[in-house]
């Protein structure tokens, strides 16, 4: 080991001891690897402190000097570096406890003797510098002289955008599938301070937004371990809304007075509006105001203007246009006196019409009132005079028609109605006994609908007189009044409605 540690001395021309020539230098007392240590902040072997520092591998002496720009004998590049006369076989010698001679510090390569420092007292071993030599998690094949840099978030985009929000996406960065990392975004507009926010996701929507204005937005990769990537850069513009629901208000002659509502999320913005209008072939006139209305002068009468109106921020930026059209007033006969007096008389002329048409309108009402009354006073009369017409017959309180000719179930019952009567109903035993008293076979008004047995007038089937055994054909759909039935009130009988004589009933007059 001693062989190795201390071979001739080459270059030592100058004398002093190496520490005070270093420690007056750094202004540091002590041996000369525990002055380079705390001055380059590293411990170990003195070239590989240098060889580290200067980012330079080699002879020490070729390090020294191209990094002071000096070449020559190790011992005078740091004489003249240090301003200091003296020896130098000792300069850098003590290492770790241990002397050696300068000479093999600054002449030997550092990727040749890493056996020899292994062989000095107390040196580090070589295990330690290959560990602190490992990647960091997430990176691989560098180590920490040559880290690999953190990518940054790919294809930053603005995917939409409105007034007052706007999306914006990037991808994953290239080889980080399996570390766990999030993004850091940071948004601001000229003169504010930034917001930042964080999201494990591939997107993001920024809120609360100023309208049409700019902003910039960066997004950034962040590991666990707090280390982060390059910035991804982009801008964008929010949406400067236009004014809302342009209405003309008033228009005259000469003149039009048009407003809008002020558009959302302006409040605390400050903005005015600009307003355009004009006629066919004319040049436009252009006016501004901070108010949500204006009234337009000097127009054309008869004329047909278009008119637009944008908002203005104090940047200059413009919204979109919303516009509408007009068209002003001919002439306005009410400005004329002799117009004015012609309207008046002509609208004293339409009232007195109505008013005598109102009278007509009564007079007429009123003879039609007494029209009617006279009316029912001769119906009255008549059936007062004959409760019931001829051929027909009297009972209770209606009159009864029977036919002479046969008809369908059916076909009676139009007979029936035509004449402004119905099927006959009975609805009690004198009625019964009373009908049963023509001594005809005749239909009454009775069927059988989807099974179930009615009346015409959709009353209900509660009071009946069947004969015995009846009904007893499920497909006989009529009820006629037997003349075979030897009681009265037990003589209808269910048969097919094709055949007989029928039955008329109907109020008779009080």
């Amino acid at each position: 080991m001693g062989s190795r540690c201390c071979r001739d001395v080459k270059h030592l021309d100058k004398k002093g001891p190496v520490e005070e020539v270093l420690g007056e230098h750094l202004d540091k007392k002590g041996p000369a690897e525990e002055v380079l240590g705390e001055h380059l902040d590293k411990k170990g072997p003195a070239e590989e402190v240098l060889g580290e520092h200067l980012d330079k591998k080699g002879p020490a002496e070729e390090v020294l000097g191209e990094h002071l720009d000096k070449k020559g004998p190790a011992e005078e590049v740091l004489g003249e570096y240090l301003d200091k006369k003296g020896p130098a076989e000792e300069v850098l010698g003590e290492h770790l406890d241990k002397k050696c001679p300068a000479e093999e510090v600054l002449s030997e390569n550092i990727d040749k003797d890493k056996e020899a420092e292994m062989n000095c007292e107390e040196e580090k071993p070589l295990k330690q510098v290959r560990d602190e030599s490992k990647p960091e998690e997430g990176f691989s094949g560098r180590n920490r002289e040559t880290s690999q840099v953190l990518p940054a978030p790919d294809q930053l985009t603005v995917d939409s955008m409105d007034n007052t929000s706007a999306a914006v996406s990037w991808r994953q960065p290239p080889g980080l599938d399996q570390t766990q990392n999030h993004y850091q975004i940071s948004y601001h507009c000229p003169g504010t301070e930034p917001h930042i926010t964080t999201t494990s996701s591939h997107s993001i929507t920024l809120s609360d937004l100023k309208p049409g204005t700019e902003y910039s937005v960066t997004v950034c990769t962040v590991l666990e371990n707090g280390k982060q990537s390059q910035l991804a850069l982009t801008t964008f513009t929010t949406v400067l809304p236009a004014p809302d629901q342009l209405t003309v208000d008033s228009v005259d002659t000469t003149s039009a007075a048009v407003s809008w509502s002020q558009p959302p999320g302006l409040d605390q913005t400050q903005h005015h509006y600009q307003i355009s209008y004009h006629c066919p072939g004319t040049e436009r006139h252009i006016t501004t105001t901070s108010s949500h209305s204006i009234t337009l002068s000097d127009l054309q009468r008869g004329t047909q203007y278009s008119v637009t109106v944008c908002t203005v921020l104090e940047n200059g930026k413009q919204s979109q246009l919303v516009s509408t059209t007009l068209n002003t007033v001919h002439f306005q006969w009410w400005k004329r006196p002799s117009r004015v007096a012609a309207v008046c008389v002509l609208l004293a002329v339409i009232l007195g019409l109505l008013e005598s048409y109102a009278e007509i309108d009564q007079l007429q009402n009123s003879l039609n009132t007494r029209t009617t009354e006279r009316d029912q006073l001769k119906t009255r009369l008549r059936f007062y005079e004959k409760p019931c017409l001829d051929g027909w017959w009297k009972f209770g309180t209606s009159c009864y028609y029977v036919s002479s000719t046969m008809e369908t179930g059916r076909g009676g019952q139009k007979e029936c109605r035509a004449m402004g009567a119905d099927d006959v109903i009975i609805n009690s035993r004198e009625e019964q006994i009373f009908i049963n008293g023509f001594k005809k076979n005749v239909w009454i008004g009775a069927l059988k609908l989807d099974g179930i047995w009615k009346w015409v007038d959709n009353t209900p089937f509660n009071t009946t007189y069947w004969m015995e055994g009846e009904p007893n054909n499920l497909n006989d759909k009529c009820v006629e009044i037997s003349q075979t039935a030897s009681d009265p009130l037990k003589s209808w009988k269910a048969v097919p409605c094709t055949s007989n004589y029928w039955v008329c009933e109907k109020p008779s007059t009080p």
